[in-house]
């Protein structure tokens, strides 16, 4: 199987788990809770199955794919990766500028930290756009323009856990966490390939990860979850799409 078909098959089957979590999800919203509000164990099984497919197939493709150590140059420049960052990008940045406008509110402390975080979360919008240039013009992407986007999802993280700790349900933020943890992840170990210690392998696993489970929290809807989680869609693609390429 040649790179071109073997890169088609990959992401065609993350799509297919994608989708198939993102309906799982729906379904077990509509049937999985009582008129309390509480889990009845309905519709979660299934959920959980293709979660763990998803976590083991990931492990799997990142193990016997080539590794890639160099610098970012090394990738092919091409015409998909760059309107997708260019998407993750915008995406970022608009979901950023609504937390501007509408912090969180929890405290005097908390709404300065969610001010904080989004407007971090602006600059690595547009530090995502940078890179998909960098990488189309052939140029090494430079330390910052990565690191931004680690330091937003971590911010996202840490300002996130805040509202969930007071949740005893760990389903309503499960799916929430694992896909800003592969976004934090998969752009950390990016970052590594504009210092000429990029983790390849270690990458794309996190990327398909980020996929996975951005797409699952978009079945719960609510506009800031479809910009956050839509970004994180698009920008592990763009990063797998890259990972998985042709070296030049």
């Amino acid at each position: 199987m040649n790179k071109k078909t073997l890169r088609l098959t990959i992401l065609g089957a993350v799509f297919a788990l994608s989708l198939g979590g993102f309906f799982l999800r729906r379904h077990h919203l509509a049937v999985g809770f009582d008129a309390m509000g509480l889990s009845n164990g309905k519709g979660i099984v299934g959920l959980i199955l293709l979660c763990a497919v998803a976590v083991v197939g990931s492990i799997i493709v990142a193990l016997t794919t080539e590794k890639r150590e160099g610098v970012a140059e090394s990738f092919s420049a091409d015409k998909i990766s760059l309107p997708l960052y260019f998407g993750a990008g915008g995406l970022t940045a608009v979901a950023s500028v609504v937390g501007l406008i509408n912090p969180v509110t929890m405290g005097l402390q908390v709404t300065l930290f969610s001010r904080l975080t989004s407007a971090v979360g602006v600059a690595a919008g547009f530090s995502m756009v940078a890179v998909g240039v960098g990488q189309k013009k052939k140029q090494s992407p430079s330390a910052l323009a990565w690191m931004l986007p680690v330091a937003y999802y971590i911010l996202q993280i840490l300002l996130r856990f805040r509202m969930w700790s007071a949740d005893p349900m760990v389903l309503d933020y499960a799916f929430k966490l694992f896909s800003l943890l592969g976004a934090m992840l998969t752009s950390c170990f990016m970052a590594g390939f504009a210092v000429g210690e990029g983790k390849g392998r270690t990458s794309l696993c996190f990327s398909i990860i980020g996929m996975v489970f951005s797409a699952i929290t978009l079945a719960e809807g609510g506009f800031g979850n479809i910009l956050l989680h839509g970004a994180i869609f698009l920008f592990c693609l763009a990063s797998a799409w890259q990972l998985l390429g042709e070296k030049e």
